[in-house]
C-alpha cells in the first residue's frame, strides 16, 4: 500500500499520495519494495512534503539527478535492486606496483649463474703433469712423429716422404680435433639428475642444505593436506565469559528481581537498575556464548579447510606460509563478525522494534477504553535529551548509581557502551549486591586484572571489537605436514662440468668416424698439392728451357752491319 499524508481533524483524511512508496509490516520490508521517484528533481512530491511539514531544515535537501546519465540504475528501480547491488555506481581500479613492492617489502634477492671454467683452468687442469715428464715423453712422441705412416702404399708414384708428410698433418688434426672435443666437453655444463624413493625427513633436510632448495624436488602423493593434520589451535576468552556472572544461577536471581517490579512503573523502570540488570546480564552472556560459537566454528571451518601443495617445501618457507595464513584468519575474523552484529543492530533500529523492558519505546493510550487507539513515544535520555526514535546509541547512568553501568535504548546498545570495571572491585560487587538484595552476594568474586589484557575502565565494544579474545595460540608442526605430503621420492637436479667419464665417452664416440674422416681428406688433399706442386715445377723448369733453347738459337746467327755510302 502507497504512504501518503492524511489530516488528523477532524477526521482522518489522505490528502497526497507518495508516488512508489510503500509500507508493508515492518519499516525495512516497506523501503526495500519503495522506489526513489520521489526524490528526483523533476518531482513535485519532496516539495509537496516539506511544505506540508513545514520543517525548515528539510530545504536544505539536495535532489537526486533526473538525468539518465546521472546514474546506472532505473528511475524506477526499488530499493531492494539497488540493496543487491550494493548502491554502487561504478568501480575504479588503481594498481601501483610500486606500492605493492613497498609492502613486500624484499630482504634479500638471490640469482644462481651457470659459469664455465676459464680457459686457464682447463689448461692447468690438462697441462697438470711434471714438466720433466712432459719433455720425456714429447721427445719420445717426437722421434714416433717423424717416423709414422699410416699412409703406406706400394704406389710407386707416391713417395715416402709424401706419405709422412700427411700422416704428420693427420696426426696434427687428430691431435688439434681430440683437444678440442676435450675442452668443449670439459667446460660445458651438463644437467644431472639423481632420485632417493622413500626419503625420511631427515634426509630431505639433508638434501636441501647440500644443493638447496631450487635442486630439490619431492613431489606430494597427497597435494591436498588440510590444515589440521599439522595445526591445532587454541583461544582463551576474557575472564568474564567463564565467571559467575553469566551463570545461568545468577541470571535466574536477576530474572526473578525484574519479575517482581511493579509493571505499573514500567516506563521509568527502564531508567533503573532492578528494571535493566537482568537484561544488561542476559546480553554479556549471549555476546559471549556467540563470540565463543563463533569462534569455535571459524577455527573447524579453518582447519577443515585445505592447502594445496604439490611438492614439499622447505622449513623456512613453511613457517613464512602457515604464519601468513594464520594472521589473514585471525585478521579476517573479528570483520565477519562485527559486520553480522552491526547488520542487526541496525535492522533493529530500522524496523522500529519495541524492546520488552520498555527501554526505547512505550505505549500510550488517551482513553483507557475497549478498542482505544494505543500510541508509541520514545524515550529520553541524557541531559541532551537524546530519543530513541532517531538515535540508538542514546545512554545514561542508571538510577541508583553503578560506577560504569549505563542504561539505555536496548539492552544491546548499552552494555556496548557501558564498562565491567565495577566486577574488578570487589567494594563496587557488594554495593551492587545490597543495591539488589540479592542471596548470592558471597559468591561473587571480582575479576582479575591480570588475567586479561583489556583495560578494566574500557567500554564493552572495544572488548567485543576483539570477540572477547585474550590469546589465540597456534602448534605448527612441520614432521606433521611432512607425513602428510609423504613424498615417494626426491630427484636432486644440479649442474656439473663435464666428468671424466663423460669426456671418455664423447671421444670414444667421436674417435671412430674423425678418423675415418681424417683418412679420407687429408691423404687427398696432400697428394694433390704435391701433384700440383709437382706439375707447376715441371711447367717452369720447360718454360726455362725453351727460353735458354731461343737464346742459345739466336747467339748462333751472324750479326748483318750496314755501311753507309761514301
Amino acid at each position: 500500500m502507497n504512504w501518503g499524508l492524511f489530516t488528523g481533524n477532524p477526521a482522518v483524511i489522505q490528502v497526497y499520495t507518495i508516488p512508489e512508496f510503500y509500507y508493508a509490516c515492518q519499516p525495512v520490508e516497506s523501503l526495500l519494495q519503495s522506489t526513489l521517484k520521489c526524490f528526483y528533481d523533476d518531482q513535485d512530491c519532496l516539495s509537496i512534503i516539506i511544505n506540508f511539514y513545514n520543517v525548515s531544515s528539510f530545504n536544505n535537501f539536495t535532489r537526486l539527478n533526473s538525468s539518465s546519465h546521472a546514474s546506472r540504475f532505473m528511475r524506477n528501480s526499488t530499493i531492494s535492486s539497488l540493496l543487491s547491488e550494493m548502491f554502487i555506481e561504478s568501480w575504479s581500479e588503481s594498481t601501483n606496483y610500486s606500492s605493492y613492492f613497498a609492502q613486500c617489502q624484499p630482504s634479500s634477492c638471490s640469482y644462481t649463474i651457470a659459469q664455465r671454467n676459464s680457459l686457464l683452468e682447463t689448461l692447468t687442469t690438462i697441462v697438470a703433469s711434471p714438466l720433466s715428464h712432459v719433455v720425456r715423453v714429447g721427445t719420445k712422441v717426437r722421434d714416433w712423429f717423424k717416423k709414422v705412416n699410416v699412409f703406406e702404399d706400394t704406389n710407386r708414384t707416391i713417395t715416402i716422404q709424401q706419405q709422412c708428410v700427411a700422416t704428420r698433418v693427420y696426426l696434427l688434426l687428430l691431435v688439434i680435433s681430440l683437444f678440442i672435443v676435450v675442452l668443449y666437453t670439459s667446460l660445458i655444463y651438463y644437467l644431472n639428475t639423481f632420485t632417493i624413493t622413500k626419503p625420511s625427513l631427515e634426509q630431505y633436510q639433508q638434501l636441501q642444505q647440500r644443493y638447496g632448495s631450487d635442486a630439490v624436488s619431492c613431489p606430494c602423493s597427497r597435494p591436498s593436506i588440510t590444515h589440521s593434520s599439522f595445526i591445532t589451535l587454541q583461544c582463551e576468552f576474557h575472564p568474564v565469559c567463564t565467571s559467575l556472572f553469566i551463570s545461568d544461577l545468577y541470571l535466574q536471581e536477576l530474572f526473578q528481581l525484574y519479575n517482581d517490579l511493579d509493571l505499573t512503573y514500567a516506563t521509568t523502570n527502564a531508567f533503573t537498575l532492578q528494571g535493566t540488570i537482568f537484561s544488561y546480564f542476559q546480553a554479556l552472556a549471549a555476546l559471549c556464548n556467540l563470540v565463543n560459537d563463533f569462534v569455535n566454528d571459524a577455527e573447524q571451518q579453518y582447519l577443515v579447510s585445505s592447502i594445496i601443495s604439490t611438492l614439499m617445501i622447505d622449513s623456512d618457507l613453511f613457517e613464512k606460509e602457515t604464519n601468513a595464513s594464520l594472521i589473514e584468519f585471525q585478521s579476517t575474523l573479528p570483520n565477519s563478525f562485527l559486520n553480522s552484529l552491526q547488520i542487526i543492530r541496525c535492522l533493529t533500529q530500522g524496523n522500529g522494534f519495541v524492546s520488552a523492558y520498555s527501554t526505547n519505546w512505550y505505549y500510550i493510550t488517551k482513553n483507557i477504553v475497549l478498542g482505544a487507539m494505543l500510541y508509541l513515544k520514545p524515550q529520553y535520555y541524557g541531559s541532551d535529551m537524546c530519543n530513541c526514535a532517531t538515535s540508538s546509541t542514546c545512554t545514561q547512568s542508571s538510577t541508583p548509581y553503578i560506577k560504569g553501568y549505563l542504561v539505555g535504548c536496548t539492552p544491546l546498545e548499552s552494555l556496548l557502551q557501558s564498562t565491567l570495571e565495577c566486577l574488578y572491585e570487589q567494594s563496587c560487587i557488594d554495593l551492587l549486591t545490597t543495591y539488589l538484595n540479592m542471596s548470592l552476594s558471597n559468591h561473587l568474586v571480582p575479576l582479575n586484572k591480570s588475567e586479561t589484557r583489556f583495560s578494566s575502565n574500557g567500554t564493552v565494544n572495544s572488548i567485543v571489537q576483539e570477540m572477547f579474545v585474550e590469546t589465540c595460540s597456534s602448534n605448527v608442526s612441520y614432521n606433521q605436514f611432512f607425513e602428510e605430503c609423504k613424498p615417494d621420492y626426491c630427484s636432486v637436479t644440479i649442474l656439473e662440468p663435464g666428468s671424466f667419464i663423460i669426456v671418455i665417452t664423447t671421444i670414444l664416440g667421436l674417435y671412430g668416424g674423425l678418423t675415418t674422416f681424417l683418412k679420407l681428406v687429408v691423404p687427398f688433399l696432400v697428394f694433390s698439392t704435391y701433384k700440383l706442386i709437382r706439375k707447376y715445377k715441371q711447367r717452369a723448369q720447360v718454360g726455362v728451357q725453351q727460353f735458354l733453347a731461343q737464346a742459345q738459337a739466336q747467339q748462333r746467327v751472324p750479326s748483318q752491319v750496314s755501311l753507309p755510302p761514301k
